[in-house]
């Protein structure tokens, strides 16, 4: 459930959630980069009050070192060289302008096709 649409927060962030327990490691774009997907993953959660034991350390090299694909194909140029540097108002002000044209995404997913 979105509640902030304007800076897309919800009760719980998936991505979050899945870094903490290990499964990924968040990239330049921003995006949960997991092995051998990529961002190429959906997620959800299931809230519980059972404690799981997570992995808050990385459990495979970070993906962004060497590359850079992600960030030099951002039309909004949102991307900057650490995932804290991803800047999600160009993100928003670009899919504006894309649904001002009368398509209506959530995301643009150029980071995704390029992320490898």
């Amino acid at each position: 459930e979105t509640l902030d649409t304007h800076r897309q927060r919800g009760l719980v962030s998936h991505r979050a959630l899945a870094e903490r327990a290990g499964l990924g490691i968040r990239g330049r774009n921003n995006l949960l980069i997991t092995s051998p997907n990529y961002p190429g993953v959906r997620l959800c959660s299931l809230l519980t009050e059972l404690r799981v034991n997570g992995s808050s350390k990385q459990i495979w090299p970070y993906p962004c070192k060497e590359c850079d694909n992600c960030r030099q194909a951002c039309p909004a140029q949102a991307i900057g060289a650490k995932p804290a540097d991803f800047r999600l108002d160009r993100c928003m002000a670009y899919l504006e302008k894309v649904e001002a044209k009368g398509i209506s995404p959530q995301i643009c997913g150029v980071c995704m096709a390029v992320c490898k």
